[in-house]
């Protein structure tokens, strides 16, 4: 490969990267075409986007800072639904040679590097968006509930002056 076609292959995998929200680094070379098959097709379906690249332009991408990952077959899940690639990568895991495949290297999740992490902790994780919903959905419901507390209580108020009104006619 010339290193004008290395330069185009690195500029659009860049583009893809940025395109996406989440990138997971996968190993699936041991699969078999029947369960690569399938595990494409589950990808297809959930709309996540899955390309082998060379390790050595991954290298150059991430400019070597990660490149204990970059071995063997490396395969780039792409996506933006925060943990369907890691559901996937779990439901779909086989042991071959006491070694489950499809191979978790990594992700970079939210601009974060996962990497060194099982992929039962990745499937745990909530994105900024849930976690910010999640906040305001706990501090609306508290606001509420003590505007309810508020409004028995100038009820009571109220009724009390009226029970005191009424005593005085």
């Amino acid at each position: 490969m010339k290193k004008k076609d290395k330069i185009i292959i690195i500029k659009k995998i860049k583009g893809i990267i940025k395109e996406y929200k989440y990138l997971y680094f996968i190993d699936i070379s041991r699969f078999n075409s029947n369960l690569l098959n399938n595990f494409k097709r589950e990808c297809y379906n959930n709309n996540i986007t899955l390309t082998n690249v060379k390790n050595n332009l991954l290298k150059r991408i991430f400019k070597n800072k990660y490149k204990n990952i970059f071995y063997g077959s490396t395969y780039l899940m792409f996506t933006n639904n925060i943990n369907i690639s890691a559901k996937i990568i779990k439901n779909n895991q086989i042991s071959i040679n006491n070694i489950l495949y499809p191979i978790f290297k990594g992700a970079i999740i939210d601009k974060v590097y996962f990497i060194n992490y099982k992929i039962s902790d990745i499937i745990k994780l909530n994105s900024k968006e849930n976690i910010i919903f999640n906040i305001l959905y706990l501090l609306k419901n508290k606001i509420k509930l003590n505007l309810i507390k508020y409004n028995i209580y100038i009820n009571n108020i109220i009724l009390n002056m009226i029970k005191s009104l009424k005593k005085k006619i």
